[in-house]
């Protein structure tokens, strides 16, 4: 036997594993068996129940292919009034977080849940950071999409203070909290009334009303420009440059060499390698590293190999937890006369034609 809650018509359902079915459809469900049969052997073999007690019900047979389900799919010869597909309409009462069992004289069985009740899924530890749409967003799952209206009259933050409309933006399940007046590194908490229903009208019925949450510290990264093989015009200044913010370490290496080496590696050589810790700067501000190139070049002009590592601390949101990531760099720069490069390679394409 298999069934689907919440019929409403053709292949439609209001059914979802995480909200069980949805009113007013919460007493229909379609069954199909893995036999044709006709409706009065299913009356005389099906017995229906709700949370364990007998149930009432009215069956229809279905004589046309509607709610394909995986690989059971719908069979029928109406002239001979036999089917594998049935409507079914429960007459008794049928409440909210109720359990609803179809079982036949075979012992076969099936079930599905009813409305689930109304609660908090989960609230992250962690809000996200900032952006230019929404400050310090704090998305908070529930199990049923809430009642907009009464989102705002219900929830507090911080030991009673009030939201607006401004403050929340509902995306089904999920409602985020948004644009309160935070900064970064601070312990919150925010918490639901008893009059915060869902769109069907149930009230929250999570055990648990206030929880905590933080926003996260300011951020470290790192902005490297340059990788593999790269050029430089030789009249400007002969530097490279990257921008950081908030690392706990880092070095960087640059050697004069000849030219890269194949495959996209770029080997150390025989020439000294000269190392460097990197300059961290003011705490949660944008730093700027410079690598001079000059120590490394003939007259302004050759191959420098570079190399960069740093390490900094993230917030994972999977996890909930800060995580130690590194990044790296590296590449070789050939500083050079671009102009006179251009040109001679012209040359030479005009003399080989």
């Amino acid at each position: 036997i298999n069934i689907w809650g919440g019929y409403i018509k053709d292949s439609d359902c209001a059914f979802g594993w995480d909200t069980g079915a949805l009113p007013p459809y919460e007493n229909r469900f379609v069954m199909r068996t893995n036999y044709t049969t006709n409706v009065e052997a299913i009356k005389q073999s099906l017995t229906i129940s709700v949370n364990n007690q007998k149930a009432e019900y009215d069956i229809q047979p279905v004589y046309k292919d509607i709610f394909k389900m995986w690989s059971n799919s719908a069979e029928y010869d109406e002239a001979a009034k036999r089917t594998n597909t049935f409507l079914v309409e429960i007459k008794s009462p049928v409440s909210h977080n109720a359990v609803v069992s179809v079982k036949d004289l075979n012992g076969e069985s099936n079930s599905y849940e009813t409305l689930k009740p109304f609660i908090v899924e989960h609230i992250p530890d962690m809000t996200e950071y900032s952006s230019t749409k929404y400050k310090w967003p704090l998305s908070v799952y529930f199990s049923q999409s809430p009642d907009k209206l009464s989102l705002v009259s219900n929830i507090t933050y911080d030991g009673g203070k009030t939201i607006s409309e401004d403050n929340i933006v509902v995306n089904g399940h999920t409602v985020k909290i948004c644009n309160l007046p935070f900064d970064y590194n601070q312990n919150h908490t925010i918490s639901f009334g008893t009059g915060l229903k869902d769109k069907f009208g149930q009230p929250l019925s999570s055990a648990k009303k206030e929880y905590s949450f933080k926003t996260p510290e300011e951020k470290a990264y790192v902005r490297f420009q340059n990788y593999g093989t790269t050029m430089l015009e030789s009249q400007f200044p002969h530097k490279m440059i990257f921008e950081h913010q908030n690392l706990n370490s880092g070095k960087y290496y640059l050697q004069k060499t000849d030219r890269p080496s194949g495959n996209g590696l770029y080997a150390f050589n025989k020439n000294e390698t000269a190392i460097f810790d990197l300059d961290l700067g003011e705490k949660n501000l944008r730093n700027f590293q410079e690598l001079n190139l000059d120590p490394f070049l003939e007259d302004g002009f050759g191959f420098v190999r570079f190399e960069a590592n740093v390490n900094y601390r993230e917030y994972n949101y999977w996890r909930q937890e800060y995580q130690n990531e590194k990044e790296s760099m590296n590449g070789v720069v050939q500083v050079t006369d671009l102009g006179i490069t251009a040109r001679m390679s012209f040359n030479k394409a005009v003399v080989l034609v």
